[in-house]
């Protein structure tokens, strides 16, 4: 009986923020179920991709290339039933994937798309894979091309940490190891470069090549001990656009390469997020809201989406942690908060309580805004995983950013919106 009224209870919630779902809504969202298992919806239709998931094979990371097709992974380490992992890739995001590799006990933690084509072919695109081999202590990416019909793969190389970012090109990857080596990587002779002088400043996790042309955005140790600047390297030459930043900098280029927005964490305390000019540093806006654990760029480059963690100061620790920690029973709420630029107008939507798989998301959010959209193509909607009423049922949402109306798509722990 208890149960069951439960149930009933978490029907009245779900209903309750409910509208209809629109067939108008741009773009194709992909998401992995409750079950387990990948889906996309289209023009109001939803397709499933597998249907072999479960708590012990449980699908992850679905990941949209910006020519439409989607690649999805095998299995979460954690309840998985073996250590045998493989990496799939759809054609069209609807059709069941390929399995274009498959090894043992080397899970899949990230992936990226590069932004284009590959090997002078419009069939052509590469897909780099973060892996976490459980022999070893470090991380290694490994690039597969992919055609369509097959795929090859490589090594790129191996670090801890590791992060990276294709350039707007698709022809090189700037990698990010140990907290101090930037090293450009050509993808073509399969070796690096350049190393950039100076290196890094250890206090940010992705540095970034601009997705619009070479420009490379980087953190070097300020002229003051514990200090960061935020410097733009152009070939040899590099100047700082933001100086003396205290504490652990995230930062990310707007689409258009415009802008730059970043934000500082500095002993469990967060900024604001600050937008500023890419070419002459100067601030453009500054957000009101502070506590911003994440920022998501609109494809327009005219809108930033911030997540804040609100409630008490414990709360607002306990989701910058390592995702290890995060208790869904216990996961602090956060809201969506949409900043325009440059107008510095702002509007702040219903708070919800994110599922693993979205803080985990939010974490490193620096890395997976370059890959994961959350964002529709037209930069009006946001798509996001909560966990829902007293059963805390994991729920894919659709949120209007202009009339503030969210949408339930689907019982879900975790979704993207493609890039078109």
């Amino acid at each position: 009986m208890c149960k069951l009224f439960a149930a009933l209870l978490l029907a009245a919630a779900l209903a309750s923020v409910v509208i209809a779902q629109e067939p108008s809504l741009p773009g194709s969202i992909a998401y992995i179920g409750a079950d387990y298992n990948v889906y996309t919806v289209r023009d109001g239709s939803s397709y499933a991709l597998t249907t072999d998931g479960s708590r012990g094979r449980a699908y992850q990371w679905v990941t949209w290339a910006r020519d439409g097709r989607l690649a999805y992974f095998c299995c979460d380490i954690i309840s998985a039933d073996t250590f045998e992992t493989g990496i799939y890739i759809s054609n069209d995001g609807i059709t069941p994937g390929r399995n274009v590799r498959s090894t043992y006990g080397e899970p899949v933690i990230y992936a990226t798309w590069a932004p284009d084509t590959c090997g002078g072919s419009s069939a052509c695109r590469d897909l780099a894979v973060l892996l976490n081999p459980i022999a070893t202590s470090e991380l290694r990416y490994a690039l597969i091309r992919d055609t369509q019909n097959s795929a090859t793969t490589s090594i790129v190389g191996s670090g801890a940490p590791f992060y990276t970012t294709f350039s707007a090109d698709g022809t090189r990857m700037l990698l990010h190891r140990y907290n101090k080596n930037l090293d450009v990587y050509d993808i073509a002779s399969e070796s690096i470069i350049r190393s950039i002088e100076g290196g890094s400043s250890g206090t940010f996790q992705t540095a970034a090549f601009s997705p619009v042309d070479d420009r490379i955005l980087i953190g070097r140790p300020g002229a003051t001990r514990g200090r960061t600047d935020l410097v733009l390297v152009e070939g040899d030459d590099s100047r700082v656009i933001v100086s003396d930043l205290r504490g652990f900098v995230s930062f990310l280029w707007s689409p258009d390469g415009r802008y730059v927005a970043y934000r500082v964490a500095t002993r469990g305390t967060l900024t604001a997020v600050t937008v500023v000019d890419a070419a002459t540093g100067s601030t453009v806006v500054t957000s009101q809201t502070e506590d911003v654990v994440a920022f998501f760029w609109a494809p327009n480059s005219q809108r930033l989406a911030l997540l804040r963690v609100g409630g008490s100061a414990q709360a607002q620790a306990d989701i910058r942690r390592t995702v290890a920690y995060v208790a869904q029973n216990n996961a602090p709420q956060v809201s969506w908060v949409v900043l325009e630029v440059p107008g510095g107008e702002q509007q702040t939507y219903q708070s919800f309580v994110p599922t693993y798989e979205m803080t985990y998301l939010a974490n490193y959010f620096d890395q997976f805004a370059v890959s994961h959209q959350v964002w529709s193509p037209d930069s009006r909607y946001l798509v996001y995983t909560e966990l829902a009423g007293i059963a805390q049922t994991p729920a894919v949402r659709v949120l209007d950013t202009l009339t503030g109306q969210r949408a339930l798509i689907s019982e879900g722990i975790f979704a993207v919106w493609s890039y078109r």
